[in-house]
C-alpha cells in the first residue's frame, strides 16, 4: 500500500511539472491551446528540406485559422463520425511503444511479416510512392457524368502541362479524401495492393514522371511518381504492419508471458487490457510529442471533413456563381500571350485527317480526347498520338509548329506521317471555362476566407504575448 501511494504522488508531482513547462499560449473561445503542440507543427512545417520557410507571424496566423477550423468542426458533431473515432482509437494504440505484455511479441510478428514481404517485394519490382489527382467516376454514372468526369481530368491534364504545380492541383481537385491534403502523396505501396490499371501505370513510370490520364473502377487519374525504391527500412513500414498485426487479431494467436492463450490465461486479458489503457492515458498525458502527433491526426481528419462540407455546399456544379466571379474579376485573367484552344494529332494520310476534323467538328471540346480514343480503338489501329487542351508557346512542340509557325522539332511518327492542328486560337479567356482551372481555385479561395472571415467573429482568440515570448528559443 506504501508503495502504491508513494507512486501516486510521484505521478501528481510529474503532471504537475509538466504542465508549468508546457504554458498555453493562446485560448480560442474558452479552449486552452498549449505552447508545445504550436512549436511542434511549427517545426514539423519548417523542418531541414523545407524549400519555403514560413515566417514566425505567417504561422501563428495560419495556426489561428487551422484552429479556428477545429473549432468549428467540433461545433458541427464531425468528431463523432464514425470513421474519425474509429481512425484515431486505432492510432492512439500503435503509436505507443511497446512495453506491455504481448507487444514484444507483436514487435516479433511485425518483423518477421517485412521479412517476408521484403523478399517478395523484390521481386515483383521494389516499392513506390505514387501522387495521384483522382476524379471519382460511379460505376453506374450518367454519360453527363461521364463526359463531366472526363472533361475535369483533361483540364487538370492540360493545366499540369503549362508548368502547374503537381501537388497544389491535387489538393484543389483530387477527389481522394485521403491523399489529397497531402497534395495527393500517397504511402509506400508493392504490386498486389492497389487496383491493376493502377499498377500498371504507376510501375512503368520513372520518379519525377507525371502520367496521361487514363481510367479504372474509381475514376480518372493521373499519377507523379515521386520515389522507387527496391527495399525499405522497418522503421518506415513499422507502423502499418502493427496495424495490420493488431487488425487480422494476430495478438489472440501470439503467446503472454510465453504461455499459449487457454481460457484461463483469456479470462485475465480484461485486467491487462484495462492496464493497458491507463497506461496509455498516462503515456498521452507525460509525452508531449506523442500527444501532439494525436492531436494532430485527429484535428487534421475534421479540418478536412469541415472543409470538404464547406466545399460541397458552395462549390460543386455552382457553375452561374463561378461565371459571375469570373465576371466580376475578368481582368485577372487577362493571358500575356495567345493561348491554342484544340487539339494536335498525327494521320496516316490526308483523308484520315480530315476524318478526324470531320468527327470532332460540332462536338464539344471536352469530348474530344474520349471521341479519338474510342475511334482508334473501334478500328484497333495503334494508338495515335495527339494532344488536347489550352497551349501557349513552348507547352507543346507540334503546336507550336503548326499553329504558333514556330521552327520547332517534331518527332515522326513512321505509321502516322501527317500532322494536324485543330482548333482555335484565342487572345484573351472569353469564358470562365477557358481557365477553368485558376478560376475555380481562386472562387473557392474567397468562399473560404469569408468563412474564415465568419469564424473570427464567432471566436474569440486571446494569446498570451509573454508565453509567445519565449517560442523562438525553441524553434529549429
Amino acid at each position: 500500500m506504501r508503495i502504491k501511494v508513494l507512486l501516486a504522488v510521484c505521478m501528481l508531482c510529474g503532471i504537475s511539472g509538466f504542465a508549468q513547462s508546457d504554458p498555453t499560449l493562446m485560448t480560442i473561445s474558452g479552449h486552452p491551446v498549449s505552447r508545445s503542440e504550436f512549436v511542434y507543427l511549427y517545426n514539423k512545417n519548417n523542418a531541414p528540406g523545407v524549400i519555403q520557410k514560413t515566417s514566425l507571424d505567417d504561422f501563428l496566423r495560419k495556426f489561428i485559422d487551422y484552429k479556428l477550423k477545429v473549432m468549428a468542426a467540433h461545433e458541427a458533431h464531425l468528431d463523432t463520425l464514425a470513421t474519425v473515432k474509429h481512425i484515431h482509437s486505432a492510432d492512439q494504440r500503435l503509436m505507443s511503444v511497446p512495453t506491455n505484455v504481448g507487444d514484444t511479441e507483436m514487435e516479433a510478428e511485425a518483423r518477421r511479416i517485412y521479412a517476408k514481404i521484403q523478399r517478395k517485394t523484390a521481386q515483383s519490382g521494389g516499392w513506390i510512392r505514387p501522387a495521384q489527382i483522382l476524379i471519382r467516376l460511379s460505376q453506374r454514372a450518367t454519360k453527363a457524368q461521364e463526359t463531366d468526369a472526363q472533361r475535369r481530368i483533361e483540364t487538370i491534364y492540360s493545366t499540369l502541362q503549362r508548368g502547374e504545380d503537381f501537388y497544389t492541383l491535387a489538393r484543389q481537385y483530387s477527389d481522394d479524401r485521403e491523399s489529397a491534403p497531402n497534395g495527393g502523396r500517397m504511402p509506400w505501396i508493392r504490386r498486389g495492393e492497389t487496383l491493376k490499371e493502377f499498377e500498371d501505370q504507376v510501375f512503368s513510370m520513372q520518379p519525377g514522371d507525371i502520367s496521361r490520364p487514363f481510367i479504372s473502377p474509381l475514376g480518372w487519374h493521373i499519377l507523379r511518381l515521386d520515389d522507387k525504391q527496391p527495399t525499405l527500412a522497418y522503421d518506415s513500414l513499422r507502423t502499418n504492419l502493427l496495424r495490420f498485426v493488431d487488425q487480422q487479431n494476430l495478438r489472440k494467436q501470439l503467446s503472454i508471458d510465453g504461455r499459449s492463450l487457454t481460457d484461463k490465461v483469456k479470462a485475465q486479458i480484461p485486467a491487462h487490457e484495462q492496464a493497458l489503457a491507463e497506461k496509455q492515458k498516462w503515456a498521452e498525458r507525460t509525452d508531449s510529442d506523442r500527444r501532439n502527433q494525436l492531436r494532430e491526426y485527429e484535428e487534421g481528419l475534421l479540418v478536412c471533413a469541415i472543409s470538404n462540407r464547406i466545399s460541397s455546399r458552395s462549390v460543386v456544379e455552382n457553375d452561374q456563381a463561378i461565371a459571375a466571379y469570373f465576371k466580376k474579376h475578368k481582368k485577372k485573367y487577362r493571358w500575356e500571350q495567345p493561348r491554342f484552344q484544340g487539339i494536335v494529332f498525327y494521320a496516316k494520310d490526308k483523308a484520315d485527317a480530315k476524318r478526324i476534323k470531320a468527327l470532332l467538328k460540332k462536338r464539344p471540346f471536352g469530348e474530344w480526347e474520349k471521341l479519338i480514343r474510342t475511334a482508334s480503338n473501334r478500328q484497333s489501329e495503334n494508338q495515335r498520338p495527339f494532344a488536347v487542351g489550352y497551349f501557349k508557346v513552348g507547352d507543346n512542340a507540334l503546336v507550336d509548329r503548326k499553329v504558333f509557325k514556330k521552327l520547332s522539332a517534331v518527332v515522326p511518327v513512321t505509321e502516322f506521317p501527317i500532322t494536324e492542328a485543330y482548333g482555335k486560337k484565342l487572345k484573351r479567356p472569353k469564358t470562365w471555362s477557358d481557365v477553368r482551372l485558376q478560376v475555380v481555385a481562386d472562387y473557392r479561395e474567397s468562399l473560404e476566407n469569408e468563412w474564415l472571415s465568419a469564424l473570427r467573429k464567432r471566436y474569440s482568440v486571446e494569446i498570451d504575448k509573454a508565453v509567445l515570448a519565449t517560442i523562438k528559443p525553441l524553434l529549429q
